[in-house]
This record gives structure tokens, C-alpha cells and sequence, in this order.
């Protein structure tokens, strides 16, 4: 049996400079469905499930994910729960033909 884990994706941005005009460029950093978040959507995703499919209470979820190696504030779970909620309504507004009325 494998046993789910959490994996840390770092995105490393590295700096380059011009020398005749010292110019600094830099990547663009990675698009997020929280902007300035540590949230990634497969987090989110799993919050979601974890709360609206299994029935977990938000605060079961955190001392879940503790024994786990995440640690997430209690505060910041319904946040991000609710900004799930809403960004899936978005992307499922007009789509009847899912089944979805």
C-alpha cells in the first residue's frame, strides 16, 4: 500500500543582469489560484474533497495534514475553502450540458 504524501514544489528564479544597459531580468513567477499564497491547486482541491465529499470538519483536516508535515493554521483553512467554493462556481457557471443545472 502507498500511503499519500505531500510533496514541496520550489521554483527557483533566477536573476540575470545585462551589462551594458544594467538591466535586471527575472522570470515571472508561477501562476496561483491565491495570489501571494503557499497554496497550490492541488491543495486546494484536496481541502475541498477532504470537506464537501468525505465530511471532514476543517479542523480535523489540520491535524490531519500535521502528522503529515503540513502545517496549516486553522484560521487560514476556511479561507481557503471558501475561495475553492468560488472559484469552482465560476468555472461551472453555463456548463448545463455536465449535468449541472
Amino acid at each position: 500500500m502507498i500511503e499519500a504524501a505531500f510533496k514541496v514544489i520550489r521554483h527557483v528564479r533566477r536573476k540575470k543582469a545585462c551589462a551594458c544597459c544594467d538591466c535586471i531580468a527575472r522570470t515571472p513567477a508561477p501562476s496561483r489560484p491565491i495570489q501571494r499564497s503557499f497554496t497550490a491547486p492541488g491543495l486546494l482541491a484536496n481541502i475541498a474533497v477532504a470537506k464537501f465529499v468525505d465530511h471532514q470538519p476543517l479542523y480535523r483536516q489540520s491535524v490531519t495534514h500535521a502528522r503529515r508535515g503540513v502545517e496549516l493554521e486553522r484560521f487560514r483553512i476556511p479561507v481557503v475553502c471558501l475561495f475553492s467554493i468560488y472559484s469552482c462556481g465560476d468555472c461551472m457557471a453555463g456548463k448545463k450540458h455536465l449535468g449541472y443545472r
